[in-house]
């Protein structure tokens, strides 16, 4: 009888917290503040924000210009890599990296 009593307790006191981090992400979420993972290529987080960098915004439009040139992802990843471009590690692009690009 303990026992049921103490689950449906820890059961209730779940979903108490379940809500309380729920509501919290949602306002987060409406004051536009970052939520986590990886900041994403083309921004900075700045105090919670995501804020847009000039030069990997550069690098997304071109990227995009040349798949809209009729470019394939490899030959963006080779035309980026003879013109110097690389990523914010430092290294040429990788192929992944132009297809994460233009599917955001």
């Amino acid at each position: 009888m303990v026992n049921g009593i103490l689950d449906s307790v820890a059961e209730f006191e779940g979903a108490q917290i379940r809500a309380r981090i729920k509501l919290a992400l949602d306002q987060k979420r409406k004051r536009g503040e970052k939520l986590g993972g990886r900041v994403p290529y083309g921004y900075d987080a700045v105090a919670g924000r995501l804020v847009p960098r000039s030069d990997e915004q550069a690098t997304i439009a071109l990227i995009r210009d040349l798949a809209g040139a009729g470019m394939s992802q490899r030959a963006i990843v080779r035309e980026l890599a003879s013109r110097g471009v690389v990523s914010r590690a430092g290294k040429p692009f990788a192929q992944m990296q132009v297809w994460r690009i233009l599917a955001a």
